[in-house]
């Protein structure tokens, strides 16, 4: 079992973290740390990252969740202290829904880059 998981992790790693850099490369050109021009380039890595057509589907689907939920995580952290302020939840609880609306956001995200590498393999 440990080395399968191993097996997975070096099969992946290239792509998991191309998609954790484009989501760290698009918060930071969004949210006010004066870096706007990263805007215009957020994207490119986790698009290499599906490029290859070795890449299976769900693999895709995969690396769009990792870069869904990260881009959330970094990008919209004020939503916890939001339902803190204003929603009165404690600070695990507004955690755990910052973290599932990352997880569900991400779904967007990895549906849109499952559809992209569906897309460029026709």
């Amino acid at each position: 079992m440990k080395q399968a998981l191993h097996q997975i992790y070096l099969r992946h790693r290239k792509g998991v973290m191309l998609s954790v850099l484009s989501a760290v490369l698009y918060f930071v050109g969004f949210c006010g740390f004066e870096l706007f021009y990263l805007a215009w380039i957020c994207l490119v890595p986790v698009l290499w990252a599906v490029d290859d057509p070795a890449v299976s589907q769900r693999a895709a689907f995969g690396y769009g969740w990792v870069f869904g939920t990260v881009t959330v995580l970094g990008g919209y952290t004020w939503l916890a202290d939001m339902l803190r302020t204003f929603g009165g939840l404690s600070f695990p609880l507004s955690m755990l829904a910052l973290t599932l609306f990352a997880l569900a956001h991400g779904l967007l995200w990895a549906v849109w880059l499952w559809l992209v590498h569906y897309l460029s393999v026709i």
